[in-house]
């Protein structure tokens, strides 16, 4: 068994996919969509059997109640004229002629009031023995052909018995009858009443358009159906009335076919006779037949359809794995000219451009590794220009302090203690300048060598130059750490660029604010500004890595370093005005993670130290 199973395996996953497909199809999807239709058919003939009985039996219920309504009724009349004195008083009355009867009969308006008063009553006759009555409206004289009539017969020597009859002789308004004798004490004759259920009545009442009803009387008469064809025939020849089932639905011929019927019975108030009520739903078989018709072709589209489908699907996908197998050949044997469009948009499609993608990248390596080893050269070369004119512009340290040292003395000596504070304070800014590398520093120490540089231009400048700085009171900066450098060369800027050539009221303002992701450093000068094209050709110069130009090289070497520290989002922005202003504004993080920026700036800390 196992060594079967494995063979099976074996010879499954030898399969092509699309032999694989088909065959996960007939064993996966075939089998429960047959158990799901089986059960589905099974289903649907079930609800709409069930829809069907409940139908029939309610409509069976409503006719069974008005039926009952009706002849209850009819059998209450008969007692209240049963016992009614002034009509007993009439009938047992000897008229000496036919006026004194016809007067009596007018007088007498109860029966006609009850006809008026109940659409259910067709009409109501009084049959007499009477001699000296006469036949008039509702009263009739008992003839020969009455007497011989079967329900007079059986009434007319049992008092009070109340009886049901289906009368052939009655016109096409009633079918159905209360037959019932009346005594008249002390006297030899006797009458008998006759209460016509109205056919018109009850064919209202009870008809359906969808439910057909039938109602016979002690199993043997019709005496009310939808088609009046069948009112009076044996119900024997409408159906099969031996074999009914009562309270319970079932099927019977009717009409020649097979239809949904429901029977019950009804006993008549004060009588042995038995009303037989038989509703028949017609379109109940062929509504069930049509829905399995119906299922079964919808079960056959549903096996057609996938199945269809999937022989297409597995062909196209076939034919789409052979082309990408012979494009894999291609790349295997180092031939990388492979089509230029696969036309396809799912998981085959997204594979076949990695392919391509994997094919540019190829042949982009060898590219990507020359150029980023032209890029590593070029920053060293820069790196190497920047640290030869820092050597060409640099002097002997020790002999530039010692010579500011001696000047400042011999001005203290000579009493000139502006110019020895002057002096002192140069000698501090060149030791910071010279010393500095490229280890961050606090921003507090960079903005008191500003202060040192501002001192020095208000010396030489006099009330020309003044300067500010302002923070924001809720920015904490004395712990944060940038480049050195980054502040003094910009602000070194606006006195060259900007306040040199002014005469007086020369500002400079450096104002620090921070937002959610930023510390912003401000300088503003009101100084001559620039015009357009000077700024535009001032963006493109500090912007460019590779620009060798002299001019602007201190806002060129900030922005440089910012970037290659920072990263690309900062640096710096600027915004003037010709002979209004100029602001220049620098943008760092706010939130300094220094590992991240070692990682991210290795390439300027391999530069700058180097």
């Amino acid at each position: 068994m196992k060594k079967l199973l494995e063979n099976i395996v074996r010879r499954i996953s030898g399969l092509k996919i699309m032999y694989k497909l088909l065959l996960v199809y007939v064993i996966i999807g075939t089998l429960p969509l047959t158990l799901l239709s089986s059960y589905m058919i099974y289903s649907t003939k079930k609800m709409i059997m069930a829809q069907h009985n409940n139908q029939v039996a309610a409509e069976n219920r409503r006719v069974r109640n008005i039926l009952f309504n009706t002849i209850y009724l009819a059998t209450n009349i008969s007692d209240s004229i049963l016992y009614d004195r002034d009509l007993i008083k009439l009938l047992k009355e000897n008229y000496a002629n036919e006026e004194a009867v016809y007067k009596a009969y007018r007088n007498y308006e109860a029966i006609d009031s009850i006809i008026k008063s109940y659409t259910e009553i067709s009409n109501i006759q009084i049959y007499v023995t009477n001699k000296t009555l006469i036949t008039s409206g509702s009263f009739v004289r008992v003839d020969g052909q009455t007497a011989s009539s079967d329900w007079y017969k059986e009434v007319k020597d049992s008092p009070g018995k109340l009886l049901w009859v289906y009368d052939d002789t009655a016109d096409a308004e009633s079918s159905l009858r209360l037959i019932r004798r009346m005594p008249l004490s002390n006297t030899k004759d006797y009458a008998i009443m006759s209460i016509s259920i109205s056919t018109n009545y009850m064919r209202f009442i009870i008809n359906s358009n969808s439910i057909n009803t039938i109602l016979g009387i002690d199993n043997a008469m019709s005496f009310y159906s939808n088609d009046y064809n069948e009112i009076g025939r044996p119900l024997t020849e409408l159906y099969q009335a031996g074999n009914i089932q009562l309270n319970t639905p079932y099927t019977l011929k009717y009409q020649g076919k097979d239809t949904l019927a429901y029977s019950t019975l009804q006993n008549a108030p004060k009588s042995k006779s038995v009303f037989q009520i038989t509703t028949f739903d017609p379109l109940a078989i062929s509504h069930v037949t049509e829905s399995i018709l119906l299922n079964i072709k919808v079960i056959l589209l549903s096996f057609m359809v996938p199945l269809l489908m999937i022989v297409g699907y597995s062909i196209a996908f076939n034919r789409r794995i052979l082309i990408l197998r012979r494009e894999m050949n291609k790349i295997a044997n180092g031939d990388f000219n492979i089509i230029d469009n696969f036309n396809s948009q799912d998981e085959l499609g997204e594979l076949f451009k990695d392919m391509q993608k994997t094919i540019l990248s190829i042949q982009q390596l060898n590219t990507k590794i020359y150029e980023d080893k032209l890029l590593r050269q070029k920053l060293l070369n820069y790196q190497q220009q920047m640290e030869f004119n820092l050597l060409t512009n640099q002097i002997n340290p020790h002999f530039l302090y010692n010579t500011l040292e001696t000047i400042r003395m011999q001005l203290s000596i000579n009493k000139e203690y502006d110019a020895a504070r002057i002096v002192k304070q140069l000698g501090k800014f060149m030791r910071h300048n010279i010393e500095a590398d490229n280890s961050l520093v606090l921003l507090s120490s960079e903005l008191e060598y500003i202060n040192i540089y501002m001192e020095i231009q208000h010396y030489r400048f006099g009330d020309r130059v003044n300067f500010q700085i302002t923070k924001d009171n809720e920015l904490a900066i004395k712990d944060y750490m940038i480049l050195p450098l980054l502040i003094q060369p910009i602000v070194e800027n606006a006195f060259v660029h900007g306040l040199e050539g002014k005469k007086a009221g020369g500002t400079v303002v450096i104002d620090i604010t921070s937002s959610e992701e930023y510390l912003i450093l401000s300088i503003t000068d009101n100084g001559l500004g620039m015009s357009e094209n000077t700024l535009n050709a001032l963006l493109i110069s500090i912007n460019d890595p590779g620009n060798k130009s002299k001019s602007h090289i201190g806002l060129h070497n900030v922005q440089q370093r910012i970037k290659l520290f920072y990263g690309e989002k900062y640096g710096l922005q600027i915004k003037t005005m010709e002979n209004q202003f100029t602001i220049i504004t620098v943008y760092l993080p706010l939130q300094v993670d220094y590992d991240t920026l070692i990682k991210n700036g290795g390439l300027y800390h391999e530069i700058y130290n180097s």
